[in-house]
Order: C-alpha cells, then structure tokens, then sequence
C-alpha cells in the first residue's frame, strides 16, 4: 500500500511521461484499449458459444455435454466480469488519488 506522499511522486511522474511524449502516450493507450476489447470479444464469444452447446445439450439429452457446457459458459463469465471490475478499480484509484 503506498503513502499518500508516495502516491503524489507516482502522479507526478506519469503526468511527467504523458506531457514529456504525448503521441507515445496516446498510442499506448490504444494499443492497451484494443486489446482489452480484444480479449471481451474472446470472453463474449465462449459464452455464447457455451449456451448455444447447451441448448443442443437439452435438445438432443445429452448430459455429459450440458454439464461441460455450463462449465464452459460459468468460467467465461467469470472471465468476463474479473478484467473489468479490476480495471474500473484501477481507474477510480488513479482519479481519487486513494484505493477504493
């Protein structure tokens, strides 16, 4: 956990990188955005994809496939909402300046 000064020299110094070079910053930023957006894409796809064996599952009774589809889909999911509730943390950290 960092002290309230320390958390002050760390904002210094990212504001001092993004000012120092702001075409490399941006460019960063993108490269981060797009492969988190990536990665959601991957997460939203084994989801459907995982409902949509179950449904074949039901309709053609077949047990062992459901029960490895509801895995499937129920791992993805929690995929899915672990990046984004950590990067949202990350972000109200940075604004406030303290860890929420």
């Amino acid at each position: 956990m960092l002290s309230q000064h320390e958390r002050r020299q760390l904002q210094i110094i990212e504001q001092a990188l993004e000012s120092s070079d702001p075409r490399l910053s941006a460019l960063l930023a993108r490269r981060f955005e797009r492969r988190k957006r990536n990665e959601l894409m991957c997460c939203k796809f084994l989801v459907a994809f995982g409902a949509l064996v179950m449904v074949a599952a039901v309709i053609l009774s077949l047990d062992a496939v459901f029960i490895q589809a509801m895995v499937l889909t129920s791992v993805t999911a929690l995929w899915w909402a672990w990046p984004r509730g950590r990067a949202e943390s990350t972000r109200r950290t940075r604004r406030d300046g303290s860890i929420s």
